[in-house]
């Protein structure tokens, strides 16, 4: 997000109302934003992170269609159309643009697109199409213009040239020498202006690769400062967790032998049941009478 140079005056309401914007669009997910106010226009940069385990994709918002539509056709068991997908893609970024404009480069009587737009180009448009016919139109006229001259006017030029007296042939070679010479200066000056300009562009794109270095090792920091934590809990869960599932299948085991020994106890006493049949009521008063006699022995002998 940036603005126009003559707005310096409003850049700090500009970039609250542009981090509140994208605060209120991201959430949690807005990690940081970054302040250029060193080059002609001030502008922000800002980097998001996706939650953990979720598609990236879902966090942009032309990437997100896509991905919608792809997940869609996959369901539906059939492939997704890729010009429409263009399309949707392009009307996102365009719904992003427009909500961020309304939002708050509105606000501030700026216009949603330049007067004078970056031209680009898009091979599968109408428009290009058509420039790129009326380029092919011009090159022939160029060349049949030329050819038409080659039968015409240079065999007339060379007919007056041989007409004239020596000094005269002399002066018009000067004169055309003088001409070809003027127009390689041109010509030389030109490829110097060409290479000044190409220069002045390699050293802008060096200053610009530096700064995208800059943002790059700032943005792995931010990553490394966000997930780092994130592992380090994970690891201790996973640690955890693995722990309780040692203990798990211990109580488990214990709990086997412990189900064995109660379903033989219960088979004997289910044989004992039997052997008695009607007597077992009596048995078991018995055992406990002798049960409780023992007891108080063993009492009396401690005291």
């Amino acid at each position: 997000m940036s603005v126009p140079n003559d707005l310096k005056n409003s850049w700090n309401d500009y970039k609250k109302d542009t981090i509140n914007w994208l605060k209120n669009k991201y959430g949690n997910k807005l990690k940081s934003v970054i302040e250029h106010t060193d080059e002609p226009n001030p502008h922000l940069h800002f980097y998001v992170v996706q939650d953990v385990s979720k598609a990236f994709d879902l966090v942009h918002d032309g990437k997100k269609v896509i991905y919608e539509d792809n997940q869609k056709a996959k369901a539906n068991n059939t492939k997704p159309n890729k010009k429409q997908q263009v399309k949707m893609y392009k009307k996102a970024m365009q719904d992003l643009q427009d909500d961020f404009y309304n939002a708050v480069s509105k606000k501030y009587d700026l216009t949603r697109k330049s007067k004078t737009p970056r031209p680009r180009v898009a091979g599968t448009t109408e428009e290009y199409k058509e420039v790129v016919k009326q380029t092919q139109n011009l090159q022939k006229k160029v060349i049949e213009t030329i050819e038409d001259a080659k039968k015409h006017g240079f065999r007339v030029g060379l007919a007056e040239f041989e007409n004239n007296n020596v000094i005269t042939k002399l002066n018009i070679l000067n004169i055309t020498k003088k001409r070809n010479f003027e127009d390689l200066n041109k010509q030389i000056k030109s490829l110097e202006k060409h290479k000044n300009y190409y220069k002045n562009r390699k050293d802008h794109y060096k200053q610009k690769t530096e700064k995208l270095s800059k943002e790059v090792k700032e943005f792995e920091q931010v990553v490394t400062n966000f997930y780092k934590p994130a592992y380090k809990k994970l690891n201790s869960i996973e640690l955890e967790n693995a722990e309780l599932k040692k203990r798990n299948s211990i109580l488990l085991e214990k709990n086997d032998k412990l189900s064995i020994e109660l379903n033989a106890k219960t088979k004997m006493l289910d044989a004992v049941k039997k052997y008695f049949n009607s007597k077992w009521d009596n048995f078991i008063n018995y055992f406990n009478s002798n049960k409780n006699t023992a007891t108080n022995k063993h009492k009396y002998k401690n005291i």
